[in-house]
């Protein structure tokens, strides 16, 4: 038996989101569905397993130091069981291609740069300067170079089998709405008051009964202001202390969402759900996906698109940017989007 194995291993959401497309082409390039191996902090086991192009799927810590033994003999372990003949590594990483070498697949492919290089056996290597670009844009340039056909850059979670056996049903009469108010980066957090201004204008200028508020337990002090700021409440649901498995069946079931750009919007837009996103200091033409409203600065530097910096160099540490996105400009296109409903 000869399985396809694909593998990424950053620990966020909204990376393992935006590498769905490449999971699903080099499923496509093999005609079969492929093994996928990922972060274990990445808690989307059932949506993932639901998906027609993943046979199955695997996690591992990653890790440095002391247990990178431990994790790449795990990994090694799991390429033997599942029989991997092909891996396609989706990142520089060396570990995932030091298990793959110790446990014989046949074919691995990686981006070959730094030591990896000395790990795979397929030896279609891409230059170091393709690190300037998004991670969505070096994989597509990895797939390019190893002969595998991108069809669609945009991001899909068929949500069809994951919704048949939903826990957490949202009993609300009329639209749902979702916002994501927080993210793991301080500069890509828009002001809580931007927010708490623009729910009031959503409530008063629309039949709303619920809006549901999403943000890390940690960050839930920016959920806190916003109910302090309104009036409203009662017609404010706090999910800053719920289960991410809850969080992910509310997502499942809202008819628009707003956030910055961070996980769940990346999971909301994944779901084909319309999503307005108010993008900081990222490369906003890493975001593909269809359903997708982006809202940038005036500062927004188009360097970062074309590649004349490391990626990740190119972004503003501080808040500048996303502070001047205007209330009146995102609720315009909530507006547009709640009309149309």
């Amino acid at each position: 038996m000869k399985n396809v194995g694909v593998l990424y291993s950053a620990p966020k959401i909204g990376d393992i989101i935006w590498q769905l497309p490449a999971v699903r082409a080099i499923s496509d390039h093999h005609k079969q569905p492929v093994f996928f191996y990922f972060h274990n902090k990445i808690k989307l086991d059932k949506i993932l397993e639901s998906q027609s192009y993943i046979k199955d799927i695997r996690k591992n810590g990653f890790n440095k130091g002391v247990n990178f033994i431990l994790d790449t003999y795990k990994l090694s372990k799991n390429f033997k069981e599942d029989q991997i003949n092909y891996l396609y590594i989706l990142e520089k990483t060396k570990s995932a291609a030091i298990a793959a070498l110790i446990s014989n697949v046949d074919n691995i492919y990686g981006y070959g740069i730094g030591s990896q290089k000395f790990f795979i056996n397929n030896k279609k290597i891409l230059h170091k300067n393709i690190l300037r670009l998004s991670y969505p844009r070096q994989t597509k340039e990895f797939l390019i170079l190893n002969g595998v056909k991108l069809n669609d850059e945009s991001p899909f979670l068929d949500l069809s089998d994951y919704k048949i056996n939903l826990k957490n049903k949202v009993n609300v009469q009329g639209k749902i709405i979702s916002i994501a108010v927080d993210s793991l980066e301080n500069n890509r957090i828009w002001p809580m008051n931007n927010f708490a201004k623009l729910i009031s204008l959503i409530i008063n200028n629309f039949n709303v009964e619920k809006l549901f508020l999403i943000s890390l337990p940690e960050k839930n002090f920016l959920v806190d202001h916003i109910m302090k700021f309104n009036n409203f409440n009662r017609k404010l649901i706090d999910l800053s202390q719920e289960s991410l498995e809850k969080i992910i069946d509310v997502i499942a079931q809202t008819n628009l969402f707003i956030g910055n750009d961070t996980g769940p919007t990346n999971l909301a837009a994944a779901f084909q759900i319309d999503t307005i996103c108010i993008i900081g200091p990222t490369d906003a033409s890493a975001l593909k996906s269809k359903k997708i409203i982006k809202l940038t600065s005036k500062y927004y530097n188009k360097s970062r698109e074309l590649g004349i910096k490391r990626h990740g160099d190119n972004f503003d540490k501080s808040t500048k940017e996303i502070n001047t996105i205007k209330i009146e400009d995102v609720f315009s296109k909530i507006k547009e989007k709640l009309n149309q409903f």
